[in-house]
């Protein structure tokens, strides 16, 4: 028998769905919209168990900003604290971007 990855089962493949949809296929980090989208889990799943297939345990992101999420906090046991930290990175960013367009 076939071991199955848990992206392929279908409450897996549903939640991510509904991820997608619910922030309209938009990187809620960069605001990209299509191309290789995630669905990330704020509350890790191998550790929330119970929040496996919340769709407010989700977010969208692309693989680029998926990625950099994972290599500033790991894989496994992340948390939801963790996403609002690398959020906040987001918005300092847009700000010092601003900053910068306005005093060019």
């Amino acid at each position: 028998m076939a071991v199955v990855s848990y992206r392929e089962h279908p409450d897996y493949l549903a939640w991510r769905l509904r991820v997608f949809r619910r922030d309209d296929f938009t990187c809620q980090f960069c605001g990209a919209k299509g191309g290789k989208l995630e669905a990330h889990h704020k509350n890790s799943y191998d550790a929330f168990v119970d929040q496996r297939v919340k769709v407010e345990n989700g977010v969208t992101l692309c693989l680029e900003h998926h990625e950099a999420f994972h290599e500033r906090f790991g894989r496994g046991n992340n948390t939801e604290k963790q996403f609002e930290k690398f959020m906040r990175k987001r918005t300092y960013k847009k700000l010092k971007n601003l900053m910068k367009r306005l005093f060019e």
